[in-house]
């Protein structure tokens, strides 16, 4: 099946146009401008969660917490949350998932299924703005880190592991600054991601998680 965006089959798109398209504008490409990903549509299907899939009374991730009203509660900011529709399309995607076991086997984003398409728009979007407010100071990384209760891991100067989702466990490895290297950073996913969530919303799900730590720095700190 061939996909318009704006009357122009996605095939003929040049591969950076693509990648820009499905990495920032996927959800609206599979539906979401014609009002697919509203609460209306998919508020029961993101409550069959409950006691699923690594939940438990309630479904809380990233410090939002998703009340049966279908607000999304930011409890870092104590405010709700206004990229909602990005949010009801990551859950009802992961609401449809089974249960799996972690392989423990990690990969960057480039070795995900078609990740390599991606991995341009991923860097700019998830990795590289980690740099400028971590890659001098990893103290300020292990704090916002341990706030969404990562788990301490043996990479680099300084890396975690942070269930993004209770079964999408997202590592990042930090490589801070020196006189002879700018700073790097890593983001890795368990090879038993893609059973869980495509390729596209794993990207999303990693720019939400660095978007959560730079916010983490600014508020908690």
């Amino acid at each position: 099946m061939t996909v318009l965006v704006k009357d122009m089959p996605l095939n003929t798109l040049h591969p950076t146009e693509m990648t820009k398209i499905l990495l920032i504008d996927y959800p609206h490409v599979c539906g979401m401008a014609e009002g697919l990903w509203t609460w209306n549509q998919c508020g029961s299907q993101i409550l069959t969660l409950k006691h699923r899939l690594g939940f438990g009374d309630t479904i809380e991730f990233l410090k939002y917490t998703v009340e049966d009203t279908g607000i999304i509660r930011d409890t870092m900011t104590d405010t709700h949350t206004e990229d909602i529709e990005l949010m009801y399309w990551i859950l009802a995607t992961y609401s449809r998932a089974t249960q799996i076991t972690l392989n423990h086997e990690l990969v960057p984003y480039d070795k995900l299924p078609g990740g390599y398409a991606f991995f341009g728009a991923f860097r700019n979007l998830a990795i590289n703005p980690l740099l400028p407010v971590f890659g001098s100071n990893t103290d300020i990384f292990e704090e916002c880190c341990s706030y969404f209760e990562g788990e301490r891991q043996s990479f680099g100067d300084a890396s975690f592991t942070i269930r993004a989702l209770p079964l999408v466990p997202i590592t990042l490895v930090l490589w801070k600054r020196s006189d002879e290297f700018p700073p790097r950073c890593s983001i890795l996913y368990d090879t038993s991601a893609s059973q869980v969530l495509a390729t596209e919303a794993l990207a999303h799900l990693g720019e939400l998680l660095s978007h959560r730590l730079i916010q983490a720095s600014e508020v908690i700190l």
